[in-house]
């Protein structure tokens, strides 16, 4: 670790990565008030629990539940919760049937976070297979619900959660675990702020191109038309997986944005909560709160809990994969086996990422089934677990396949030469060219290289720990197969494309085996007061980083949250297109044809988005190489929009924008301006 932490030093020390990065007086008071409210929260919940014996984390918990109904509302904070339930419900009866096969009363329990994780991909599993047909309505979501909530009927199951329920509400027994009392408050106060300081992020409206252009997109389409019917012409990622998107669009249904947001969050939380867990059942509780702080501390992880990204889903997925396997080693049971196959499956049918963590998180999980003598009826479950599981994962590849030729489309489309995308290998030049040994050195002190953000964008926690981890995990046998799997993946996506998005999937993994080398310091008094003092440290950079996560991370304001006309104005001076699109909802539905015109922001339209960029291939085939305002008129009546979304002064992209702006008045009549962006509806000549 020394040498890693020297390292550390130099990189602060011969970068610009200590530069401030959006501490505004806003910012600091909005720092301030977070920890204020986070060491009051600790305190009120230590008393009530020294007075009444209930559980401090039941009672933040609550707290908690009553502030997302007052950020997210309670529409949003109802549905998730019926969400979350559900999930609940089903992965209980999937894991007290695993309990039931166990050959010995020995096996490993199965946590709450664990249980979720399954139910929730059972549900998106479901919703992914009901979103090509026009079921996607209100009351067929909520019977689903109820059907994944039916196994609360049977009495094993209601004992099980409320076996739940009163270890919840026992109050925690304190302990030491090679680290004093003060470390602990710490670590706690340090969890619940950033908690909240991620909760008021995520409240605030949608502002990511990417979300807007694609995840909440996909979840407005699906609410209005009932279902995903989309041109992969107009649209180049309407075959990809979107299972996770599809999740988003089962709480769209109920609660708009904000529902899709507060799941986002939920996951986070969810994965923290598997890292923390695993950790401290092996390596005691301050190890595995030290995991989860530093993985949770990351700026990359408040951008993607933040916004309507599709990773943090993905990620508690590949997570639950990996602690299942953890947890149970050679142990693992058939049942087992299957909750482990769920989580992958849904994983792989959500991104070709989560297809490259299952196929390998599957093959070890396989291989650890296999490595204990079976009797043939338990042969003959194996292979049928193995086949269900494959058909589940691969089922929008193959989809994706008949659709256009391509099963990963727009991936490798030199090999399968799909009509809808030229023959090329898809890639973003951006990111390429830099994987190397150094990477890691590179993605913390250089990481507008890796990420739209600004230097320190992935925090310092791997870079301080990530080694030091790597040389503990060959002293544990299960940790040694997870860190293989954690840097094949690294290698697989590294090879292809250097984002740090891509590769955030995995990262949790590495927090495992980075509790197992805090516990490693920590058992020794000693190096427990050096390690803890590092740990501050790290965490107080990370912190100090958290806005340099993302280029639109520097600028907010949570006061927008208490006021909704300043939030009105906050969302319109970031993505002014946003309320344009919501009046094309008002002035025609569904039914809308929309062109965006350099914009990308496609959600909250109910309509048909028809973009003006690679993202379609009609565009690209008939409309980039415009060379007249005759070329864009033939457009324009090639694709038939009803209205359009125009930026100027235009980007220059593409001349087709420059084209437009010159002569958009002849093609259409204004109705609203806002900022840069206007909205015209069409009136061909």
């Amino acid at each position: 670790m020394t040498a890693s932490l020297a390292l550390l030093v130099m990189g602060l020390a011969r970068t610009d990565v200590l530069s401030p990065v959006g501490w505004s007086a806003t910012t600091v008071k909005a720092v301030c008030a977070v920890g204020v409210s986070a060491l009051t929260a600790v305190a009120a919940a230590r008393l009530l629990q020294s007075r009444f014996h209930v559980s401090g984390w039941v009672v933040i918990a609550l707290a908690g539940v009553f502030l997302a109904a007052g950020l997210f509302g309670p529409a949003a904070t109802a549905v998730v919760a019926m969400l979350l339930v559900a999930s609940a419900i089903a992965g209980t009866a999937v894991t007290s049937a695993a309990a039931r096969d166990a050959s010995s009363g020995s096996e490993p329990s199965w946590p709450m976070a664990q249980r979720l994780s399954i139910g929730l991909g059972l549900v998106t599993i479901a919703v992914t297979f009901l979103s090509p047909l026009r079921v996607n309505f209100p009351l067929v979501h909520l019977a689903m619900l109820g059907l994944f909530a039916a196994p609360i009927l049977r009495a094993d199951i209601r004992r099980r959660l409320r076996s739940d329920w009163a270890e919840m509400l026992r109050p925690v027994q304190r302990s030491q675990d090679g680290v004093s009392r003060p470390w602990l408050l710490l670590w706690k106060v340090m969890a619940v702020a950033l908690t909240l300081f991620f909760m008021l992020h995520a409240a605030l409206p949608e502002r990511y191109h990417d979300a807007l252009a694609v995840h909440l997109y996909v979840a407005s389409y699906v609410a209005s038309h009932g279902e995903w019917s989309y041109d992969p012409g107009l649209f180049v990622f309407a075959v990809i997986p979107l299972a996770a998107d599809f999740l988003y669009a089962h709480v769209y249904l109920f609660a708009g944005e904000p529902a899709v947001k507060l799941v986002n969050l939920v996951t986070v939380l969810v994965i923290a909560a598997l890292v923390r867990g695993a950790v401290a059942r092996r390596y005691g509780a301050p190890a595995g709160l030290i995991a989860a702080l530093l993985f949770a501390s990351m700026p990359l992880t408040l951008v993607e809990s933040s916004s309507s990204f599709i990773e943090n889903p993905l990620t508690m997925w590949i997570t639950a994969a990996a602690v299942i396997i953890l947890d149970r080693g050679r142990g693992l049971t058939l049942r087992g086996l299957a909750a482990v196959m769920i989580v992958l499956a849904a994983a792989a049918l959500s991104k070709v990422h989560g297809a490259i963590a299952a196929a390998m998180l599957g093959a070890l999980a396989t291989g650890l089934c296999l490595a204990t003598r079976r009797r043939p009826m338990e042969w003959l479950g194996l292979a049928c677990c193995g086949v269900l599981g494959a058909i589940t994962a691969l089922s929008t590849y193959l989809h994706a396949f008949w659709i256009t030729g391509n099963p990963v489309f727009p991936f490798f489309n030199n090999v399968f030469k799909s009509p809808f995308y030229p023959p090329v290998q898809f890639v973003d030049t951006r990111w390429i060219g830099r994987f190397k040994p150094d990477m890691l050195y590179q993605a913390t002190f250089q990481s507008p290289q890796f990420l739209e953000a600004y230097n320190g964008a992935l925090g310092f926690s791997l870079m301080a720990f990530l080694a030091a981890a790597l040389v503990a995990a060959a002293i544990y046998r299960q940790m040694r197969w997870l860190a293989l799997v954690f840097l094949g993946f690294i290698c697989v996506i590294g090879f292809s494309t250097q984002y740090l998005r891509y590769f955030y999937p995995a990262l949790p993994i590495a927090f495992l085996l980075v509790g197992a080398m805090a516990s490693l310091y920590l058992a020794r008094p000693r190096m427990a007061l050096v390690f803890n003092l590092v740990v501050v440290a790290v965490l107080g950079l990370n912190v100090y980083k958290l806005n340099a996560g993302g280029w639109i991370m520097a600028s907010y304001d949570f006061s927008v949250l208490f006021d909704p006309q300043k939030a009105r104005r906050y969302e319109q001076a970031f993505v002014p297109e946003k309320t344009l699109l919501r009046l094309v909802n008002q002035l025609q539905g569904r039914s809308s044809r929309v062109l965006l015109s350099g914009v990308s922001s496609a959600a909250p339209l109910e309509g048909t988005a028809l973009y003006t960029s690679w993202y379609s291939k009609d565009f690209s085939n008939h409309g980039a190489a415009a060379a007249s305002g005759a070329d864009v008129e033939a457009y324009l009546r090639l694709v038939n929009p009803t209205f359009i979304v125009h930026r100027s002064p235009p980007e220059p992209s593409y001349p087709f924008h420059a084209l437009l702006d010159a002569e958009i008045n002849r093609f259409g009549r204004k109705i609203a301006t806002l900022g840069p962006v206007a909205l015209y509806e069409v009136r061909l000549p």
